[in-house]
């Protein structure tokens, strides 16, 4: 069932060639279940030569599948069972929340999103190019969470001639898709009559102007092409990282001779998360901060040389006896400057040490960078400052 909807999903993007060069194709499906849409998502983007250069898959789940099941969906299909193994390791500490679990060497992005639907609908902040809308019950006594609301916040989720699959009975839910601006694609109107085994196939193209007053957070993303980065830490190797993913050639300029000079050369750090009794925001934070680093580490760095994920003892210091340690499975030890190394050993990304940026001139379309004489150091379209005090 999830390979067929995966399949009539990207045949509606193949249809038009809508992802064909694109550097990134976004997919909001709004159930997870036991992850086999998304895997098999996955493998048909591996295997489609014409695919986009990344893949960002949103994906809401009342409660996150465990590994077990994760493995149980997939243990029928060998390419998929591989899938699953890659996946499994990051699957751990999926409290309620957005979670982002980077594969594929950067170019999979999996976000999940736990918790209530209509919420999790509500704090998106993207517009997706396809949707997956599972409306089959997980329990048949159970009422569905779906009617004219849930559709217009998943509606704000969607642009003009965002691809729609439907997994389930859509017949009580036809007018309102209808209502709110998806259209079926032709001979899909007898999807609406309930055939559950049969996935309703349309796009978003509402009969009126969209007036969206809700923003998204970033804002229109910028066309793709040189970046300047002051600072060869951890700030600004990690920027670069992520800016080269994404196809930018990024130049990282540091006033030392090699990176990682500052404090980012200490000899050794921890990968430990916050815990606080009310789990604030920034022990959630923190926790998404351990996941990443965790999947940089073992994505770029030689285990037990570099890095490990022994685990850490929190002791309690703070003069409250009858609080006990805490033991943090997921958690390791690094050598921040071999991180920093790799990062900027990535394609795309150049390192210029020696270079102590005083000044930013802007120059017709670009940003010159100048020294302590006036002299130019290099030019780009962008600059991100990542020197600390420096700046």
């Amino acid at each position: 069932m999830a390979e067929q909807a995966t399949n009539n999903l990207l045949q509606l993007n193949k249809s038009a060639h809508a992802w064909v060069g694109q550097q990134a194709w976004r997919i909001l499906a709004t159930r997870f279940d036991q992850g086999a849409h998304f895997l098999n998502t996955w493998r048909a983007w591996q295997c489609d030569p014409c695919r986009a250069r990344r893949l960002q898959y949103v994906a809401l789940a009342s409660a996150p599948p465990s590994v077990d099941d994760l493995m149980a969906c997939a243990a029928a299909c060998p390419d998929l069972l591989v899938l699953a193994k890659a996946l499994a390791p990051h699957w751990h500490g999926l409290a309620p929340g957005f979670h982002r679990i980077t594969l594929a060497g950067g170019q999979i992005l999996l976000t999940l999103c736990v918790g209530d639907l209509m919420a999790q609908l509500r704090e998106q902040q993207f517009l997706a190019d396809s949707v997956y809308l599972d409306l089959q019950a997980l329990d048949p006594g159970a009422p569905s969470p779906w009617n004219i609301w849930t559709v217009k916040a998943l509606a704000r989720c969607c642009r003009r001639g965002t691809s729609l699959v439907a997994m389930g009975d859509t017949s009580a839910l036809g007018a309102d898709l209808a209502q709110c601006g998806f259209e079926l694609l032709s001979g899909q109107t007898e999807s609406l009559t309930g055939v559950a085994d049969e996935p309703l196939c349309g796009q978003f193209n509402p009969r009126w102007a969209l007036r969206n007053t809700r923003s998204p957070v970033g804002g229109q993303a910028a066309e793709v092409g040189t970046c300047a980065v002051v600072g060869a830490g951890l700030a600004g190797a990690s920027v670069a990282c992520a800016l080269a993913a994404r196809s930018w050639q990024v130049q990282v300029l540091d006033q030392d001779d090699a990176p990682a000079a500052g404090a980012s050369g200490l000899p050794v750090g921890l990968v430990v998360p916050h815990v606080s009794a009310d789990d604030c925001a920034l022990s959630r934070l923190s926790r998404s901060g351990v996941r990443m680093m965790l999947q940089q580490a073992q994505e770029r760095l030689q285990q037990g040389l570099d890095w490990a994920p022994t685990g850490t003892l929190e002791r309690r210091v703070d003069g409250a006896p009858d609080l006990p340690d805490l033991w943090h499975a997921q958690a390791a030890w690094i050598k921040p400057a071999q991180l920093v190394r790799a990062w900027l050993a990535l394609p795309g990304i150049t390192f210029q040490g020696g270079a102590r940026v005083v000044a930013l001139r802007r120059s017709g379309t670009q940003w010159e960078l100048l020294d302590a004489v006036g002299q130019v150091l290099t030019r780009a379209d962008r600059v991100v400052l990542a020197n600390a005090c420096g700046a």
